[in-house]
C-alpha cells in the first residue's frame, strides 16, 4: 500500500554503494539499474574556493576489486520504477495508491489496516515502510516529535549539456567548505547533474519540511565559492530547499505481527549517504526472515530485528559523526589543502569499509527466542 495517489518523479539523485547493489543483484534488478544510473569511474575530495583536490580520489575499479560490486549513481524515480516493475512481474504482489494508513490493529492470527477512505485491508503481517512521519510507528510505541538537525539541504538536478565537458566528466564530487558542503554526481546515464548543497543552519522556520527555492537563493548560500559551483548553480533547475529532521533511533522495531523499516525505524543524515542504502538492506533481510520463518510471523520479524537493529543504529551514529570531515578552516597553501583532503578521505575509506562490506544475503538471521531455548 502506498499512500501517494500515483507513482512519479519523486526527489532526484541517489548513491548506491555496493552493500546496496549487492541486493540489487540478488533480486534480478543488475539489467534494470545499469540501464538507467550512471557508474562514475571516481570519487573526489574538492576545496570550497580553490577547487584542489586530494593527491588520489578514488576510483570505481578499486571499489569493485574490494567489494565485488560498484558504486553508482541513480535517479531515486528510476530506482522506483526498477522496483515497481519488479513487483508487476510478481503474481502474488500488487500496489494499491491511495491508501493512507490512520489505525492498526492486530491478534494472534492476523493484522488490519483501517485506511484513510474508512476500507479496512487484513493480512499476515504488516511492515511499516512509512518513513519518517510513521503513522505504524506512532501506534506502536507513541508519538516522539522529528528534531531539526540544524541542516538545511539544497537540492536540484542540472542537464550535462549546459555545462562544459570538463566538469561532470569529473564524476562523482564532495567540495567541503567552512560551514557547508556539496555533493555532486552524474545520474540517469550521465545526463543529469544531481546538486546536493548542505549547510549548517540554527533553525528551521518554514511551514513544511521541503520549500521552493530559486537559483538567486541558492547562489546567494553559496556565494564566494569556486566558478564551476557558481556555473552549476547557474544551470540548477527547480531548486528547493530541504530542512533535515530526524527521529529517535528505536532499539525495539517489531510487535507481535507489525514492523518498521528504514526511516520509521532509523531515520539519518545524509552524511554517508547510506538512508536509501540502510532500507535496501532491511527489505533484503526482512524477505529472507519471512522466508526462514513462514509458519511464524512473529518469529520472523524479531529474526530480522536482531539481525538489524545494531546495524542500523551504529549506520545513524557515523552518519551523525561524518559531518566533521566536510568543514574546514584557511590553509596557508593548496599543498597543505591536499594534505587535509587526503586525511579526510582516508578517514573516510576506513569508516566505509565497515559499511560497504555487509552482505545483507548472508547475514545470520536466528531468531533470538530459539536461540535462548
Amino acid at each position: 500500500m502506498e499512500r501517494a495517489p500515483q507513482l512519479g518523479e519523486v526527489g532526484a539523485g541517489l548513491q548506491n554503494s555496493p552493500n546496496a547493489v549487492r541486493v540489487l543483484h540478488a533480486l534480478g534488478l543488475r539489467e534494470a539499474y545499469e540501464s538507467a544510473c550512471y557508474i562514475p569511474k571516481e570519487r573526489e575530495l574538492r576545496m570550497w574556493d580553490s577547487g584542489v583536490g586530494p593527491k588520489r580520489p578514488m576510483a570505481n575499479s578499486e571499489v569493485v576489486a574490494k567489494y565485488g560490486f560498484p558504486h553508482i549513481n541513480m535517479h531515486r524515480a528510476d530506482l522506483h520504477q526498477a522496483l515497481v516493475d519488479a513487483c508487476k512481474r510478481e503474481p502474488r504482489c500488487t500496489i494499491q495508491l491511495n491508501a493512507e494508513c490512520v489505525d492498526v490493529a492486530q491478534d494472534e492470527n492476523s493484522v488490519s489496516v483501517r485506511l484513510k477512505s474508512g476500507e479496512v485491508v487484513t493480512g499476515d503481517a504488516l511492515i511499516g515502510a512509512d518513513g519518517i512521519r510513521s503513522k505504524i510507528r506512532e501506534k506502536l510505541f507513541g508519538y516522539d516529535e522529528p528534531k531539526f538537525t540544524k541542516c538545511v539541504v539544497w537540492r536540484a538536478t542540472v542537464p550535462v549539456d549546459r555545462l562544459p565537458e570538463s566538469m561532470w566528466q569529473r564524476k562523482g564530487e564532495t567540495w567541503i567548505g567552512r560551514d557547508a558542503h556539496i555533493s555532486l554526481y552524474p545520474i540517469r546515464r550521465g545526463e543529469l547533474i544531481n546538486f546536493v548543497g548542505h549547510l549548517d543552519r540554527d533553525e528551521w522556520t518554514e511551514s513544511s519540511w521541503v520549500v521552493p527555492g530559486s537559483r538567486e537563493e541558492l547562489a546567494k548560500d553559496f556565494a564566494g565559492w569556486h566558478e564551476e559551483i557558481q556555473t552549476v548553480i547557474a544551470n540548477a533547475e527547480n531548486p528547493t530547499k530541504w530542512g533535515l529532521f530526524t527521529r529517535e533511533t528505536l532499539q525495539r522495531w517489531s510487535v507481535g505481527r507489525i514492523t518498521l523499516l528504514g526511516d520509521a525505524c532509523h531515520s539519518m543524515l545524509p552524511y554517508h549517504g547510506q538512508g536509501a542504502n540502510m532500507a535496501i538492506e532491511d527489505g533484503y533481510v526482512l524477505g529472507r526472515c519471512l522466508e526462514a520463518y513462514a509458519h511464524d510471523i512473529p518469529a520472523a520479524l524479531r529474526s530480522y530485528e536482531a539481525a538489524r537493529v545494531e546495524r542500523a543504529t551504529r549506520v545513524v551514529q557515523l552518519s551523525n559523526d561524518n559531518v566533521k570531515y566536510f568543514r574546514v578552516s584557511s590553509f596557508n597553501s593548496d599543498e597543505e589543502a591536499k594534505e587535509f583532503l587526503s586525511n579526510a578521505w582516508d578517514a573516510q575509506v576506513r569508516l566505509r569499509d565497515w559499511i560497504f562490506s555487509y552482505d545483507a544475503t548472508s547475514v545470520p538471521i536466528d531468531d533470538p527466542e530459539a536461540v535462548e531455548a
